[in-house]
C-alpha cells in the first residue's frame, strides 16, 4: 500500500481501524488519563511543561508534512523527550494511553495499531477522536460525517 499523502486521506483509514465501540472507548479512556496526568504535571511544573508543550507544537507543525513520506518516529520521540525532561511523570501518561489503545487493537479489533505506520498522524487522530467524543459530535454524526458507525 502506498503511503497516505495527507491527514484527510488518513482519517477514514484511521476510523476503519477503530470500528469497534469498545476499542474507541479504550482509546478515549487512555487519552483522558494522559490529559489528566499532563494537566497535573502542568500544575506541578507550569513553566517547564508549558515550554515543552510549545516545543512539541512547533515540532509537530514542522513534522506534519514528513508523515506522508515516512513514519515520523523521530518527531514523536523528540516530543516525548521534551515532555519527560519537563516532568518525568508525563511518561506514565504516555504508557497508560498506549496501553489502553493497544489493548483495544490487539484484543478487541485484532489489528495492528496505525501508530506503527503513521505515528504522528495517528497521535493527531487519537486527539481528534477524543475531542469529537468529548463534545458528543462523534456519536451524533458518525454515519454521515465520519463514515463509520461506532
Amino acid at each position: 500500500m502506498d503511503r497516505f499523502q495527507s491527514f484527510s486521506e488518513f482519517w477514514p483509514y484511521y476510523l476503519d481501524e477503530h470500528k469497534n465501540t469498545l476499542c474507541r472507548i479504550l482509546h478515549f479512556i487512555g487519552t483522558s488519563i494522559y490529559f489528566g496526568i499532563l494537566v497535573a504535571c502542568f500544575v506541578a511544573t507550569p513553566i517547564a511543561v508549558g515550554i515543552a508543550i510549545l516545543c512539541c507544537v512547533i515540532l509537530g507543525v514542522l513534522s506534519w508534512r514528513f508523515e506522508s513520506e515516512k513514519p515520523a518516529f523521530g518527531a514523536i520521540l523528540a516530543m516525548i523527550v521534551f515532555m519527560v525532561v519537563a516532568n518525568p511523570w508525563v511518561l506514565s501518561g504516555v504508557y497508560v494511553a498506549y496501553l489502553f489503545a493497544w489493548v483495544g487493537h490487539f484484543f478487541v479489533e485484532k489489528n495492528r495499531p496505525a501508530t506503527f505506520t503513521y505515528p504522528y498522524w495517528s497521535l493527531v487522530a487519537d486527539f481528534r477522536l477524543w475531542s469529537l467524543m468529548c463534545t458528543g459530535k462523534f456519536w451524533k454524526n458518525t454515519s454521515k460525517k465520519y463514515s463509520q458507525s461506532p
